[in-house]
């Protein structure tokens, strides 16, 4: 009986499979299928723009993909969801990346979540608001349901932050946010009173994997701190 031949991968199937190892570590499984549609799509940008033939080689150029969505006229906050999925791969801090501004504007506080057709998926718009927050800042659900407007100050060693009032044990946590990410965020705070709740109870009606977004700010966090020891020992 004569060997089946075995197929060999193109170019850019060898550069999935090796993304798709990476995204194995995402258990959730609408998260994982969306990074995996996010990034089969930048590798495709990758193979037809710049004939990329490794995994190593697409890390180059995550830069003028932004440029790129930009010129397609992506909004900001697709662009940075975008990019997100692809830096998490290709171990790429996004803080390193040029994109456009995202406004807290941008995203309706009170959004109608009436008829929403998925309560688990990041990109639903009805989620928006508090996913984009949940991206910068990364903490608990519980911890997010109790955010109230007078929760945003700076810590002992004056760098901004959102203070949770009962975190782990019960203790006070000054959870620290890339500068970047500063005025976007204290807009959530400044739209409320400083005893109301930074969001409406109903933004809690989903099952949306809010301890994977928690993981990814920490890994941008680690990211950007590396970057500037990298820049500066000093640091």
């Amino acid at each position: 009986m004569p060997k089946k031949r075995i197929r060999k991968l193109t170019i850019t199937q060898e550069i999935m499979a090796i993304a798709s190892e990476k995204l194995k570590k995402y258990e959730h499984d609408v998260t994982r299928k969306m990074y995996t549609r996010q990034v089969k799509q930048y590798i495709k940008f990758c193979r037809e723009h710049f004939n990329v033939r490794t995994f190593e080689a697409c890390k180059e150029h995550i830069q003028a993909y932004s440029n790129y969505l930009q010129e397609q006229n992506y909004t900001a906050s697709t662009i940075h969801t975008y990019l997100a999925s692809v830096c998490a791969v290709f171990d790429v801090s996004l803080s390193t990346i040029k994109k456009p501004i995202r406004h807290t504007a941008d995203y309706v506080r009170g959004r109608n979540t009436k008829h929403i057709d998925s309560k688990n998926d990041f990109n639903n718009p009805c989620w928006s608001y508090i996913v984009e927050f949940q991206r910068c800042v990364g903490i608990r659900r519980a911890e997010l349901k109790r955010l109230q407007g007078k929760d945003f100050d700076t810590d002992e060693n004056g760098y901004n932050s959102v203070v949770v009032r009962k975190g782990k044990g019960g203790k006070v946590q000054y959870q620290r946010i890339l500068e970047q990410d500063v005025e976007f965020i204290k807009h959530y705070f400044d739209s409320v009173d400083e005893n109301e709740y930074v969001f409406d109870r109903k933004y809690f009606e989903n099952d949306l994997n809010f301890h994977h977004l928690r993981a990814l700010a920490a890994q941008e966090y680690y990211r950007e701190q590396l970057r500037c020891i990298h820049e500066s020992p000093a640091y």
